[in-house]
């Protein structure tokens, strides 16, 4: 009963029928049915009676579940059920296994080699060495060698036909005795495993896919990432001006990747994140006229001159499209600068009013429709009427802002919406504070996102939600 007690992978998840929580790590994650007990019909005989005008088919009789997966010592399928629960937990345990010694032993070999595991094998491949010290064997024998042991343990280890024992042997390969202790003590330890070899499974994903993308390795992608996010923050600290040679120099999203042509770095905040090219500047095709002459016997159709591209977007007074460009890099920066302060506004707001209050931001309307309260105080208002005036208040803010037709002021206009004067600091304080403001408005409208999420999904407001799952864990 306390082993079933396990917490689940989602806080409002329900628990599969199949999986009671007996294993250790289980957290009832199944969202395929893939370890769901095979179903098997039984079916009644068909009657083969030779003297019958008719033989009636046989119907059902019913269904029958096999409780345990048989095991045979059959290498390549020792299992009878290959989607069994018993097999899948085997695999996640001993894949975890080498996933932990390989992650491990990438990080050692290159930090002391100095060579990528990637590239191990060409970089010493009939030269093996051992922290230094040649080999009496190439890198051929070793790798003959491996695949003996290897599969050598792997047909032994399927001779094996108890499901406990295939995958905690015990005896030598327990040197410790930690499989002796008691119960409690033996499911955590084995609960602990599960969990380091799953982190080490998709640590080696990252490995492999760092190594299929960018041919570094493991160390080689952490340097790349940490020189140009380290690198490249102490450089705008220190900067005494902010020209755009430095501004160029911020790091991108991906350590390898390649900044768009269309995105120099100028704005702050910009990593040269543009997979599907949504900013890049519209190219127009400028074609000729077409010959318009009555008297000819065939007019000319016009053919293209070149090609035009519309350096800045060109801004008007029109509060629904206020921008010539709808596609345009300003128009993104100043949507994603704008929809980052409501989200910033929002997410606190939330958390804040469901602490004082105690009411669930997604039914904080249904719960005071027409009595609103201010820290527990009756207001001389309706929700209606707080509605109405934030509606107001908001569109008419947002109209006013349209009528700048700065684009640098519609996002940051300065004057008393700057009391602190922070804008008018050095160029460089400057580019840093609203890249700041960027990234808590990325952040935020991502953490919105969630709540919203949550919300629709589960019912719950953010601390409810939060609270579900940490009394769960």
């Amino acid at each position: 009963s306390a082993v079933q007690e396990q917490d689940l992978w989602y806080p409002t998840a329900e628990r599969p029928e199949w999986l009671d929580g007996s294993l250790p790590g289980d957290r009832g994650f199944d969202p395929l049915g893939l370890s769901k007990p095979t179903e098997y019909i039984q079916m009644d005989l068909d009657a083969l009676d030779q003297n019958a005008p008719k033989n009636r088919a046989g119907g059902v009789l019913g269904t029958r579940i096999d409780p345990v997966d048989e095991v045979s010592t059959d290498s390549l399928q020792p299992y009878s059920e290959v989607f069994g629960l018993q097999r899948f937990r085997e695999c996640e345990v001993i894949h975890g296994r080498w996933c932990m010694l390989a992650t491990l032993g990438i990080l050692v070999g290159e930090y002391i080699s100095g060579v990528s595991w990637n590239t191990a094998g060409l970089y010493e491949l009939d030269g093996a060495k051992y922290f230094g010290n040649e080999l009496p064997f190439t890198t051929t024998q070793i790798v003959i060698f491996e695949v003996l042991a290897m599969g050598g343990a792997e047909i032994y280890r399927n001779t094996e036909l108890d499901t406990e024992k295939r995958c905690y042997p015990g005896g030598p390969f327990d040197p410790f005795g930690l499989a002796s202790k008691d119960e409690a003590t033996t499911f955590r330890l084995k609960e602990a495993e599960i969990k380091h070899g799953r982190l080490a499974m998709i640590a080696f994903l990252g490995f492999a896919s760092q190594a299929l993308q960018t041919g570094l390795g493991a160390t080689e992608s952490f340097n790349a990432w940490a020189g140009n996010t380290f690198g490249v923050a102490m450089f705008a600290a220190t900067s005494k001006k902010a020209g755009v040679s430095a501004v160029q120099e911020q790091d991108l999203w991906y350590p390898t990747a390649e900044r768009p042509e269309w995105l120099d770095g100028s704005l702050p905040g910009d990593r040269g994140f543009d997979p599907l090219g949504l900013s890049k500047p519209t190219e127009y095709i400028q074609m000729d006229l077409d010959a318009l002459d009555q008297n000819a016997p065939k007019n000319r159709a016009g053919g293209v001159l070149g090609t035009r591209i519309d350096p800045v977007d060109e801004v008007s007074t029109d509060s629904l499209q206020p921008y010539s460009e709808v596609f345009g890099l300003q128009r993104f920066r100043e949507c994603e600068v704008i929809h980052g302060r409501w989200c910033m506004l929002a997410t606190l707001g939330i958390l804040v009013g469901e602490y004082i209050s105690g009411v669930s931001w997604n039914t904080a309307g249904l719960y005071e429709l027409d009595g609103a309260k201010y820290f527990g105080n009756e207001l001389p208002f309706t929700t209606t009427q707080i509605v109405i005036f934030e509606v107001l208040a908001m569109g008419g803010a947002e109209i006013y802002r349209n009528t700048e037709l700065d684009t640098e002021k519609r996002c940051y206009p300065g004057g008393p919406f700057d009391p602190f004067g922070l804008a008018s600091k050095d160029e460089a304080t400057t580019f840093r504070l609203k890249e700041a403001e960027i990234k808590h408005g990325r952040l935020a409208m991502i953490a919105f996102l969630g709540f919203a999420s949550q919300a629709l999904q589960t019912g719950l407001g953010a601390t409810e939600s939060f609270n579900a799952w940490a009394g769960n864990t």
